[in-house]
């Protein structure tokens, strides 16, 4: 059960990121019971407590292991709160893109360790997202993908985004990889009741204390500026 997560992760965001540490590792296939599909850019998600609750670490899984995580077996329905989300897996020594629209209101990606988002307006109050891989070549090379991508997928005169693990970008969010255990970026769409639906994207960044203890940062806007 997700104990209420998966609810106060769509009514309070906020207050929500502020609170727990969210961890996408399963979805990377870090559990063997987990298998998604390269082709799966669409997926119902189960925000779960970690082993230790303690800690307040939220595993990112797939709404599918509803059944194996419930003691007693009982069935999800279609009445089951669910997180429909876009999902953007990495890729080792390249890079991966997928564009947010309306068919899920959630977004999810994998961990950034020296790895860069890059995200840049599309048209229809579109979002256009790209996790560039950080296991090859360096700050040069995901610098040119990251323009590249930029020139060929943005609406003329939109606003773009970067976040990477160095501070190459002035005035551009960065997070510290020497020091950070995991950093995540999570979307939310917004479809107001008269205009265009907008995207918005945070980060949150995980360190650890003296004492080993989890530690997050307040979970920040990373897009729009």
């Amino acid at each position: 059960m997700s104990d209420g997560l998966n609810a106060l992760y769509k009514e309070q965001k906020n207050v929500f990121l502020n609170h727990n540490f969210v961890t996408v590792m399963p979805l990377q296939g870090k559990q063997q019971n987990i298998d998604i599909s390269p082709d799966e850019t669409v997926i119902d998600i189960d925000l779960r407590h970690g082993e230790r609750k303690s800690d307040k670490v939220v595993e990112v899984l797939p709404f599918s292991l509803r059944t194996q995580a419930t003691p007693n077996g009982k069935q999800a329905t279609f009445m089951s709160n669910r997180i429909k989300a876009y999902w953007l897996r990495w890729e080792s020594k390249g890079a991966v893109s997928l564009t947010l629209d309306s068919e899920a209101d959630y977004f999810f990606t994998s961990e950034l360790n020296g790895c860069q988002i890059v995200a840049v307006g599309g048209p229809g109050g579109t979002l256009k997202v790209s996790h560039i891989a950080g296991d090859k070549g360096g700050a040069s090379w995901r610098r040119a993908r990251a323009n590249s991508f930029i020139a060929k997928e943005g609406a003329p005169g939109a606003e773009s985004r970067r976040l990477s693990s160095t501070n190459e970008n002035p005035g551009l969010p960065a997070y510290d990889n020497d020091d950070v255990l995991w950093t995540n970026v999570l979307g939310f769409r917004t479809k107001p009741l008269c205009g265009a639906q907008f995207w918005e994207l945070y980060y949150q960044v995980v360190t650890a204390d003296a004492n080993d203890r989890l530690v997050a940062e307040d979970a920040r806007r990373m897009y729009p500026q």
